[in-house]
């Protein structure tokens, strides 16, 4: 860089014998002057992040030209023709300019070329399938044209090439498979196309990928869990297609640290707990979606989350016990879900009881935090409850020491005794302290409506069934009597098949 402007400096024109010219980095301004063709040794033409402008001038005539870079001006006009045969090519940049033309029949087939950059021109055509002979390529970018048509099977023979970019065209049909078998790729982007059909399997070989984005185009199908064999990804956008199904677990088996983004598409099921094993992803967008069931615990372990996304699902439950979920997450990126909860401003309180709208609504849906990674989801009484450590961390208002107070010895009927309380406060709508003290004389005539939350309506006949049997479970695991209690393993049984 040497700060040079004004126009292009003529006198160069003399110098027969030049080989190498870099006016790189420059201000120079207006056109290139046609004589450059008649430099019959020139080996490297570096024009690039200048101002110039115009067309370019006729090159390759003469000379055995190697490396012309023309990149970040304001040219314009068709690529010079006698480029299209100018077999001694290894580097064309001409990247960020005005160019025209039909691409297809202004390059030919260049045995030495390394790199291709004809990004962000006006350039039209198709891909050739003849390109797939410039086998020595390791960059291909042809991002921001107006390239229409399918891309070739025979790209797949580019066996060299490290960075594929199409982007930001109006590129058809559905993706080769033969793409998977470029094993020195690492940078492949489609984004912004009319691609459509499954994304190959096959593409799940490119074992050196670190970079795949295949967003705003007409994909559809599943998520292909071969995705999860690639373990150098980094970054993955799949966002702004039609695919549906699950998202595959496989995912949380790569050491991505960058970005996953799967918005906008049609999944359903669960978040996969695996994704919590992204510990270094740094940015997560899964919105958009009709992603059901709670926010997996696991995705407490990643710590380093700067951005996510999990808005206009239908996601339940609480937060995971994440430090960026409760102060750095903004309530818009857990909008528009079924039932989240959780210390963020503008979600309820997961122990916070409001009952559901809608006129059909019968009873509340509760969700109670019981552990550092259990929560219980109690709809319309129907009660699925994953037992896992209830005893002595439940998270109850009752002082620790109650049952001990009763029986004055310690056992795994301890545990018991807690869920119990824990039912019988979720179905009364407070602490049961009441009752348990009415249990403790001997009283065991108790009606069913003399323990239902009376702020409740009474549930309908299909519901009373069930909360019967919840009702019968609490109380008998409340037993003043420890080895009268049932174990866990029934409690759950009988409630299930309520």
């Amino acid at each position: 860089m040497n700060n040079l402007s004004g126009p292009f400096p003529h006198g160069i024109l003399n110098a027969e014998n030049l080989s190498d010219l870099s006016l790189y980095t420059n201000q120079l301004s207006g056109s290139v002057p046609e004589g450059l063709a008649n430099l019959s040794s020139l080996e490297m033409l570096m024009l690039g992040r200048n101002k110039f402008s115009g067309q370019l001038p006729p090159l390759c005539l003469r000379s055995p030209l190697r490396r012309f870079i023309a990149s970040f001006n304001n040219f314009s006009g068709p690529i010079p023709k006698g480029l299209r045969n100018c077999e001694s090519l290894t580097h064309l940049k001409l990247q960020n300019n005005r160019l025209t033309g039909m691409l297809d029949q202004n390059l030919g087939v260049y045995p030495n070329l390394t790199s291709l950059d004809l990004s962000y021109n006006n350039l039209k055509g198709v891909l050739s399938p003849n390109w797939g002979g410039c086998r020595k390529l390791t960059d291909l970018k042809l991002a921001g044209n107006k390239i229409t048509g399918e891309i070739p099977s025979e790209f797949g023979e580019l066996d060299q090439l490290g960075r594929l970019d199409l982007s930001s065209n109006h590129i058809v049909g559905e993706m080769p498979k033969q793409l998977g078998r470029l094993s020195n790729l690492f940078f492949l982007q489609l984004r912004d196309n009319h691609l459509s059909g499954q994304v190959p399997p096959e593409i799940g070989g490119l074992s050196h990928v670190e970079e795949l984005d295949f967003s705003a185009n007409g994909l559809t199908g599943k998520i292909p869990e071969q995705f999860g064999n690639c373990s150098m990804l980094r970054n993955l956008n799949l966002s702004n297609n039609y695919f549906d199904g699950t998202i595959p677990n496989k995912i949380g088996n790569l050491a991505m640290h960058g970005s996953l983004d799967l918005s906008q598409n049609l999944l359903t099921g669960e978040i996969p707990f695996e994704l919590g094993n992204l510990i270094m992803l740094e940015h997560l967008n899964l919105s958009h979606n009709k992603l059901s069931g709670a926010i997996p615990s696991s995705f407490k372990q990643m710590t380093s989350l700067t951005t996510i996304d999990l808005s206009y699902n239908e996601l339940e439950g609480p937060l995971p016990d994440n430090e960026f979920f409760h102060h750095h997450a903004p309530l818009s990126s857990l909008s528009k879900n079924k039932d989240l909860c959780g210390e963020v401003n503008g979600l309820p309180l997961c122990n916070v009881i409001s009952p559901e709208n809608g006129a059909q609504s019968e009873v509340r849906k509760i969700f109670v935090i019981v552990g550092a990674s259990l929560f219980v989801i109690l709809p319309a009484f129907a009660f699925v409850v994953w037992l896992f450590t209830l005893s002595r961390r439940a998270k109850l208002r009752s002082n620790p020491e109650e049952e001990l107070a009763f029986t004055m010895r310690a056992t795994e009927k301890c545990d018991v005794y807690s869920f119990g309380v824990l039912a019988l406060e979720v179905i009364i709508g407070e602490h049961p302290k009441e009752l348990l003290s009415n249990l403790s004389t001997g009283e065991k005539n108790i009606e069913l409506k003399e323990v239902l939350d009376q702020r409740l309506p009474p549930p309908a006949a299909v519901s009373e069934k069930e909360v019967a049997s919840v009702v019968k479970q609490a109380l008998s695991c409340v037993s003043i009597t420890p080895n009268s209690r049932p174990t866990m393993r029934w409690v759950s049984q009988a409630i299930m098949e309520a």
